[in-house]
């Protein structure tokens, strides 16, 4: 994948275009955000003077919000933010707050995003610094380092991963996961597990992100992205942090076979657009049938095992981690999981499977 020096950037006159607004609007909303981050920007991390230029980024990058991005200072103190010859450069995610439900739903992700990453300094965005909503406020700051090579759904379109990174991700992510889902008393649930939200830095490692969902209970609510979201979500049954395992066994899946069109279960998988949403709409009603009827998945609706194929081999996976592979995702990924009553930690598994030769 190809890298560039700094974060992908559009001029103001074209985001105006864009977002049917006018350049002043645009400048008077950069300088609003740069004043807040002199403000809030905490004096051991990198200094952010008035005069820094911030550059509007690609609006298509912002998910439920928008990015500018800066090159910063250097400042006394900041030993550990960035590697060394690592660029100094700084993404801020401005969060809109038009109303009361806006604000209160931004900065839930304001605070899960900083609790998750004082909680899991490996794994997770780290913030540099906040700005919470009060009432009033027309929006919200959550500022962190700029990850150069975008998401890991960028860097698996662009190319497959081989046995010893996906062991690194399997890893470094099923670790910050499982400790998310083990805080005490307040665990943290990310339920929008994906490639799109993690990250990736300067080292190829990757970081979960886009805490905008995320929730400290699981009120049994519909929310994800098929086909990551478990069954269980569709059912808006609330099962936990089963759900978000489901998502990651999901993910791995994909790494493995190489495919992120590929589905572990091809019948359940709703998100081609080839299926329209009386199609789709159809899918999660034979889901649910079979929940109510205490039934068992048709054939449609079984676990398709990764195939050992020739490029799967050239990436370091042998018939035998394969095998073991899949019988991890087929435990792990088992359909109508709150009928079941604890779940295997797949994180720990999938890591040791890997192992093998």
């Amino acid at each position: 994948m190809t890298e560039s020096n700094d974060p992908p950037s559009i001029s103001d006159a074209s985001l105006a275009t864009l977002r049917g607004v006018r350049e002043k609007e645009i400048a008077q909303s950069l300088q609003s955000v740069t004043a807040l981050l002199v403000q809030r920007m905490p004096q051991h991390l990198p200094i952010i003077p008035e005069s820094v230029n911030w550059h509007a980024t690609s609006e298509s990058m912002a998910q439920g919000g928008s990015l500018i991005s800066a090159v910063v200072a250097d400042a006394p103190g900041q030993e550990g933010i960035f590697t060394p010859g690592e660029r100094k450069i700084v993404i801020a995610k401005v969060l809109p707050g038009l109303n009361e439900n806006d604000r209160d739903w931004r900065n839930r992700e304001i605070a899960q995003t900083k609790r998750a990453g004082r909680a899991v300094p490996i794994g997770v965005v780290q913030t540099l610094a906040i700005s919470l909503m009060k009432s009033g406020d027309s929006m919200g700051l959550l500022v962190s380092k700029w990850y150069p090579r975008g998401s890991l759904r960028e860097v698996l379109l662009n190319g497959t991963m081989t046995r010893e990174q996906i062991l690194s991700f399997v890893e470094r992510s099923g670790d910050a996961l499982t400790t998310l889902h083990a805080l005490n008393p307040d665990p943290i649930y990310h339920k929008d597990v994906k490639p799109a939200n993690f990250l990736v830095n300067v080292k190829g490692e990757a970081d979960l992100a886009d805490f905008d969902m995320a929730s400290t209970v699981w009120k049994g609510d519909t929310f994800g992205t098929p086909p990551y979201a478990s069954p269980e979500t569709l059912l808006s049954v609330a099962t936990k942090g089963r759900s978000d395992v489901f998502s990651w066994n999901t993910m791995v899946y994909q790494m493995i076979a190489g495919n992120l069109r590929q589905s572990p279960y091809p019948g359940y998988d709703a998100r081609h657009t080839s299926l329209n949403q009386q199609q789709r709409s159809n899918r999660v009603n034979t889901l649910r049938l079979i929940h109510e009827a205490g039934l068992r998945p048709t054939s449609e609706w079984i676990y398709a095992p990764i195939v050992s194929t020739q490029d799967v081999e050239q990436r370091g996976f042998t018939p035998h981690t394969i095998k073991a592979v899949n019988e991890v995702l087929e435990q792990g990924l088992s359909l109508i999981e709150d009928k079941r009553p604890t779940m295997p930690d797949s994180t720990l598994q999938m890591a040791e499977a890997l192992s093998l030769t």
